[in-house]
């Protein structure tokens, strides 16, 4: 056996190793989400009954134990209705009722009782013009879910739903192409590919091809492609999954960054 034979066997074994813990990943993926959702209503729970500790010790004569008068009441029920309205309209897509709120003086990162914000909404629910709405607004766009729940940037949840049309939006307002997942270790563009990977037919849409070809540019132009040899978790780096990608332009392509400082030139897959 050759030495190219050898190393490409052994390249082979090691991918399949990985393979049902890529299964896993991308269902951690999935899920991550809602994980940081049951997270931040923990916090939220605690985090609203110091404010109303806070908000009763104001008055000497009420004792803390009796609750907050139906006064309080009205004004933390208000603020909550709004915020959470705020969110639904975002996840929805209802633009006259973000803009409303931003007009009005809304945070547009503002937090919902459960963890969610109006552009993980918009950009987990592939609200594209209302994404540009509040990235317009001044809206985080390098904001993550907490590490302990995945880590993941809105980018990494758009480019793993292979949001082609929100991961362009995300690239030309600055979110990092090159930013890591906390535990996976991943890039966006990592995360991708080996989402594709870990799947029975691993062939991507047209959808993902151009979402992969948006992070290359966007990784090549950050730091002269050295993110795609970076590992993950696992030990892989973007070249190693791409192999498992079936997609000859995206292989070929990736293959080659490690020779060239050039955007690669990823073409759409021809119909066989």
């Amino acid at each position: 056996m050759s030495p190219s034979s050898a190393c490409s066997s052994s390249s082979s074994a090691d991918l399949t190793a990985v393979h049902a813990g890529l299964v896993a990943f991308r269902t951690v993926v999935a899920g991550v989400v809602q994980d940081y959702r049951r997270l931040c209503r923990e916090r939220g729970r605690a985090r609203a009954k110091r404010e109303l500790e806070k908000q009763t010790s104001r008055d000497p004569h009420r004792r803390p134990s009796a609750g907050p008068g139906p006064r309080l009441r009205g004004e933390l029920q208000s603020r909550l209705l709004d915020t959470e309205g705020f969110l639904a309209a975002c996840a929805e897509g209802r633009l006259v009722r973000v803009r409303a709120f931003v007009q009005n003086g809304g945070d547009v990162d503002v937090e919902g009782s459960d963890g969610r914000w109006g552009l993980l909404e918009a950009v987990q629910k592939g609200r594209l013009e209302t994404a540009a709405k509040l990235l317009a607004s001044g809206a985080d766009v390098e904001r993550r879910i907490p590490e302990e729940a995945g880590g993941l940037s809105v980018l990494h949840i758009a480019a793993a739903a292979g949001d082609s049309g929100m991961v362009q939006l995300l690239l030309r307002v600055g979110a990092s192409s090159t930013a890591k997942s906390m535990p996976g270790l991943q890039s966006p563009l990592t995360l991708l590919l080996s989402s594709i990977a870990a799947r029975d037919e691993p062939v991507p849409s047209p959808e993902e091809v151009a979402c992969i070809r948006l992070l290359c540019r966007e990784m090549l132009a950050d730091d002269q492609g050295e993110s795609f040899e970076q590992v993950d978790v696992h030990g892989l780096s973007a070249l190693d999954y791409a192999t498992q990608v079936r997609h000859e332009e995206i292989a070929t392509a990736l293959a080659e960054v490690r020779h060239s400082s050039a955007p690669p030139a990823l073409a759409p897959r021809k119909a066989s």
